[in-house]
């Protein structure tokens, strides 16, 4: 589906012409050192949403209510570059749909607030490449230590973290760090996450 493995479509069958309700369940949305994997409250939206599509399904049959239901299954949740709804929409995969639906658990009971908060509006990806000089470890001073770029830069968004107002989100990895241990790296890369509800803040 759109060129994505994991990707899927599943309608149901018997709706007549009408509205077209979309769910949408996510699935491996996390990378890992081994393999993509689920960790964090977007893994309840595939029960949560087959469910729903299901008791939808079930009115339309025992009302004969115009409409139907399709269940949109988009991998890769929390990947850039380009993320796997923005793929699956460019290839016109949600066309039809009048609703898109999704869920999204929490870990405690609480009345939901104005707008959709910090989770998926407003992500801004950043990416930072470092370049310096290789060295062999035994003449490091010949070098310029690229990493030490990165390592600065997650040291000062720290700082920064400290003094900003408690909304933003903002988390960063090192997708490159050097390529072996006894060499001074001349080039180091990092990546940084950075979520706000609202997008007038979120482009500062």
């Amino acid at each position: 589906m759109a060129g994505l493995k994991t990707a899927f479509v599943a309608r149901y069958r018997k709706g007549t012409p009408g509205p077209n309700l979309g769910v949408i369940v996510e699935y491996d949305a996390l990378r890992g050192t081994s393999r993509d994997f689920h960790g964090d409250q977007h893994s309840a939206q595939g029960p949560v949403g087959m469910a729903a599509a299901v008791a939808v399904a079930e009115f339309l049959t025992s009302s004969k209510t115009p409409g139907t239901v399709t269940v949109y299954g988009t991998p890769a949740k929390s990947f850039a570059s380009p993320a796997a709804k923005t793929v699956m929409y460019s290839a016109g995969v949600f066309k039809g749909a009048d609703v898109l639906i999704r869920s999204h658990s929490s870990t405690a009971t609480q009345a939901p607030g104005p707008g959709f908060g910090s989770c998926c509006m407003n992500i801004n990806v950043v990416h930072y490449t470092f370049f310096g000089a290789p060295a062999h470890q035994l003449q490091a001073w010949d070098g310029r230590d690229a990493l030490m770029g990165v390592i600065e830069l997650f040291n000062h968004i720290t700082v920064c973290a400290r003094r900003c107002a408690p909304r933003p989100r903002s988390r960063g990895s090192s997708p490159e760090g050097g390529k072996a241990p006894n060499v001074v790296p001349d080039r180091a890369t990092a990546e940084f996450w950075i979520r706000y509800p609202d997008p007038v803040t979120s482009r500062r």
